[in-house]
């Protein structure tokens, strides 16, 4: 439902504006209704509403500045129509440099509601639209340029963009994760499914605001069936646990209920974004320690790295 706030000083027209129509069939409900200019104003404060339907002569703040200061403000971007007299015209014509999306004349006939709401249901939808496209390109931008910064050829472009998307500690790791089929029975495809299946549980685990944090396919192989971890420390302390404590809780979560099992390398910890490829790079590495430790699900390269007999392995050997 498409959220409306009526700010009208009169309050029989107020009431029989609630009334005229059956709001909610439309996909709209009242949020509230206000009879000024600076109530619209405190009521946005804590509530957002997706229309705004304001008279234009009221005491206290009339609904031309009502509507200069929610724009200025940047107090909400809710759509604005102005509710106009025959002789405010000449106002109303003053509100479209305000991003005003429409008037109505009054009395306001039913009809002319209807056609309204069918109006801005359009835009709504369309703006809707257009903050996914803009969402999935930004998407699209930071995945390039993590990945840059993973694999070394990072620029302060790269970095700049990064740091303003993501803010992190001084301690941060990359974590490899790849799904792994212990039977060997799963078609490629099937497991493709499932790759996707762990990265959306990853995010829905993470949650909107560090869902940022994860990515498929970043070293470029699609058969490793690979999904990416920037991990920060701070993550683990958030939920008043230990690092390794936190990662197995959340390996649990992502592959529950599939028949898969997901193993993470865990690369060195750096203390800025812009080292990362240092940890991407120890993670790929700890990566070749399976064949040392195949009963464990989170191999740590600076845990692993040393043979059963004592000697460090070779790290130009393995890259």
């Amino acid at each position: 439902m498409l959220k409306v706030l009526i700010v009208e000083d009169e309050q029989y027209i107020a009431q029989g504006l609630s009334m005229l129509i059956d709001w909610e069939s439309c996909g709209y409900e009242i949020a509230g209704t206000v009879y000024n200019g600076q109530d619209a104003i405190d009521f946005l404060q804590d509530t957002q509403v997706d229309l705004i339907l304001s008279d234009i002569k009221m005491p206290v703040m009339d609904g031309i500045t009502l509507l200069k200061r929610i724009r200025e403000e940047e107090i909400s971007e809710a759509f604005f129509v102005i509710l106009s007299g025959y002789g405010d015209f000449a106002y109303a014509q003053q509100a479209i440099k305000y991003k005003c999306t429409d008037y109505i004349l009054k009395p306001i006939q039913r009809q002319q509601l209807y056609s309204l709401l069918e109006k801005v249901s359009t835009l709504y939808k369309k703006q809707k639209r257009k903050e996914i496209e803009q969402k999935k390109m930004g998407r699209a931008y930071f995945v390039r340029y993590i990945q840059a910064l993973l694999l070394g050829r990072g620029d302060e472009e790269a970095l700049v963009y990064v740091n303003k998307k993501l803010s992190f500690s001084d301690r941060i790791r990359y974590i490899h994760m790849e799904l792994e089929d212990e039977e060997h029975s799963l078609e490629f495809q099937k497991m493709r499914t499932y790759q996707k299946a762990v990265y959306q549980n990853c995010k829905a685990y993470l949650g909107t605001e560090k869902e940022d944090l994860v990515f498929m396919d970043i070293v470029g192989r699609k058969e490793w069936l690979d999904i990416g971890f920037l991990y920060d420390v701070s993550i683990a302390h958030e939920f008043g646990m230990e690092e390794e404590e936190y990662l197995r809780s959340f390996l649990g979560n992502i592959s529950q209920d599939l028949p898969i099992q997901v193993r993470s390398y865990v690369g060195d910890t750096v203390s800025s974004v812009k080292d990362i490829s240092e940890s991407f790079r120890t993670a790929i590495l700890a990566r070749s320690f399976h064949v040392f430790q195949v009963d464990k699900n989170i191999l740590y390269y600076s845990e692993e790295k040393t043979e059963a007999g004592g000697k460090i392995i070779n790290k130009a050997s393995i890259e």
